[in-house]
């Protein structure tokens, strides 16, 4: 005797599931055919009405949770828009405050305004001190210090480091020119 062929459940699946859908079909396609007519009696368009009548409510609660929504949004945005405002403001104020405080000290500063000026006094100051005491040089020499040393060349434009050793202790110097601020450099 012949053993049974094996089956396919997963071809089986599938012929079951089309028929399925084959008897759906049909269903539908009578459905169709009575909605174009208007045969259907009114206690099969009841329920219908009843659906929609649902999503209707739904979809008008969605709506007026959406207004509600976006009217807190606009609140609170006015309320952000309204702080940021205040904090630029009062940013503003102090920042004038400062000017006013710094446009004092720059009045007091009057001489030194003018590159050219500063020039002109910083060589008016050496040739003052080199005349006054002699020794002066040597002394800054001494310590590092070499504005008034004739090494430097009276480039203002350089900076000057020097570098001196006392004991364990090693001090490095820089040699700058002042430059005052003006009120808008802040």
């Amino acid at each position: 005797m012949r053993k049974p062929r094996p089956r396919n459940s997963t071809r089986d699946r599938d012929v079951a599931e089309l028929s399925t859908l084959r008897g759906l079909a049909r269903d539908l396609e009578a459905h169709l055919a009575k909605l174009r007519c208007g045969d259907l009696p009114q206690t099969q368009l009841q329920p219908r009405r009843g659906l929609e009548s649902a999503w209707r409510s739904l979809s008008e609660r969605q709506a007026r949770a959406r207004q509600a929504a976006e009217r807190k949004n606009r609140e609170l945005n006015e309320r952000v828009q309204s702080n940021a405002d205040w904090i630029q403001r009062l940013w503003e104020l102090l920042c004038e405050k400062r000017r006013a405080a710094e446009t004092t000290g720059l009045v007091r500063m009057a001489g030194l305004h003018l590159k050219a000026q500063d020039d002109h006094v910083i060589r008016h100051l050496k040739t003052q001190a080199k005349q006054a005491a002699p020794q002066l040089p040597d002394i800054f020499a001494l310590h590092g210090v070499e504005v008034l040393n004739e090494s430097w060349g009276g480039d203002v434009q350089n900076e000057q480091w020097s570098t001196t050793q006392a004991g364990d202790l090693e001090s490095t110097m820089v040699c700058t020119r002042r430059i005052p601020f003006d009120m808008h450099s802040t």
